[in-house]
């Protein structure tokens, strides 16, 4: 579930957590911004947590509804950026701007599966 992926995240080193985990449900964790209605998150703002790794693969295979925004800027992040991204086919913000060692080709496919995209 949304939760579970979400988790993925606390395998991979940070330095600064912000109230990530805390509260009762996931809605209340810091960075991720739900709708009113049904606690779906829309946004995710990881911006400047001192994610340091690979970004979870999980993530995005599970966020394939009405996620709007990922922004994951200003970490440590490396590797390649997941194929898995383009399952998001809500997605209008991809902020990863500032990261280690963070590259690769974008998916193709990613653009095929949203009308409008802003990559930062």
């Amino acid at each position: 579930d949304q939760e579970d992926a979400l988790e993925a995240f606390e395998f991979i080193p940070w330095s600064d957590e912000r109230g990530w985990m805390t509260g009762t449900g996931i809605c209340f964790w810091s960075g991720v911004e739900c709708t009113n209605t049904d606690d779906i998150p829309t946004e995710i703002d990881l911006t400047s947590f001192g994610l340091d790794g690979t970004i979870p693969r999980e993530l995005f295979s599970v966020f394939n509804g009405p996620m709007t925004s990922l922004r994951l800027a200003r970490n440590k992040l490396q590797g390649t950026i997941p194929d898995e991204i383009g399952q998001m086919k809500s997605l209008l913000t991809l902020d990863l701007h500032d990261n280690q060692d963070l590259g690769g080709p974008m998916p193709p496919h990613l653009f095929n599966s949203v009308s409008t995209l802003k990559i930062v």
